[in-house]
């Protein structure tokens, strides 16, 4: 089925790709957005997050806009006077992906981002230790495995065989002894926390309140959201409810192959995303990852 959809596509369609925690940002990313992006350090200043470049390793809270603040000033740098006829985040990388595509500026978004970073921080450091586990299988395998341990849910679905879980730690212990004994490898994640799980549900709240005073403005393009793998409908709502919901990464690739697109472009930081897109492209003919 893959090549005849390929056959049928227009050419030359593209789809910028927003990555979203776990991108690598260094100094150069930081150069980059003082270049690119002199407002947004600015911005980073006032909101006392100027330091957020070196401290983002250890910090979700300073990761968060670093990797936000570098995806942005990377679009400002690569993109032509053609815009894309597409854009899509995984998880934070929604909130660049809506910059990028006009219905959220610049400064706006980043101040929901240090906010959404320091309120994930903060559950992070709640009573229950948790965090995330990558596992080497396809969603359905996973779910069917781990069925009858309910509190460990899939986070993302990020492509044909690969998939993160989250959880509290003991009952992720569990979970990885149950995926060894049916042969799936899974690895743990450099995170504290489990993200896009029910346990960011203290994050909501304030969230909530933050996002009922944004003004969006319909996208110059179609962004494609990871809580439905459709087209946006109710950003708001949309970003909102993707806190405690798993990213559906690998039915937004399927969504814009079948809509015919043929470059995707990953505005880093990092090629994380072109790595997950590699995946998903194969069958396909005449598709490029840039």
């Amino acid at each position: 089925m893959g090549l005849q959809q390929s056959e049928r596509r227009v050419a030359g369609l593209a789809c910028v790709m927003c990555v979203g925690q776990g991108a690598p940002v260094d100094s150069a990313a930081e150069a980059l957005v003082a270049a690119e992006a002199p407002e947004l350090m600015q911005e980073l200043v006032r909101l006392g997050a100027s330091d957020c470049f070196q401290r983002a390793p250890s910090s979700t809270a300073h990761a968060q806009p670093a990797i936000f603040c570098a995806t942005v000033a990377g679009a400002r740098r690569r993109l032509s006077a053609d815009a894309p006829r597409f854009a899509a985040g995984h998880s934070l990388g929604e909130y660049s992906a809506l910059v990028i595509a006009g219905a959220l500026d610049a400064l706006t978004g980043l101040r929901l981002v240090v906010l959404r970073g320091r309120l994930m921080q903060k559950a992070a450091g709640g009573d229950l230790a948790s965090g995330m586990l990558a596992v080497r299988a396809s969603a359905v395998d996973v779910a069917e495995a781990l069925s009858d341990i309910p509190t460990v849910a899939i986070a993302n679905d990020n492509g044909p065989q690969q998939v993160v879980i989250a959880g509290d730690l003991a009952t992720l212990a569990r979970a990885a002894e149950r995926l060894r004994g049916r042969r799936l490898r899974s690895s743990r994640l450099a995170v504290t926390a489990a993200f896009h799980h029910p346990l960011m549900e203290p994050v909501v709240s304030e969230m909530a309140a933050a996002l009922e005073g944004v003004e969006f403005r319909a996208p110059q393009f179609t962004v494609i959201s990871g809580l439905t793998a459709q087209p946006f409908e109710d950003i708001p709502h949309e970003l909102l409810a993707a806190i405690t919901a798993p990213v559906r990464w690998r039915e937004v690739m399927r969504w814009l192959l079948d809509a015919g697109v043929t470059r995707f472009v990953d505005l880093g930081p990092g090629r994380v995303l072109a790595g997950l897109a590699s995946k998903s492209v194969q069958g396909y003919r005449n598709v490029e990852i840039v």
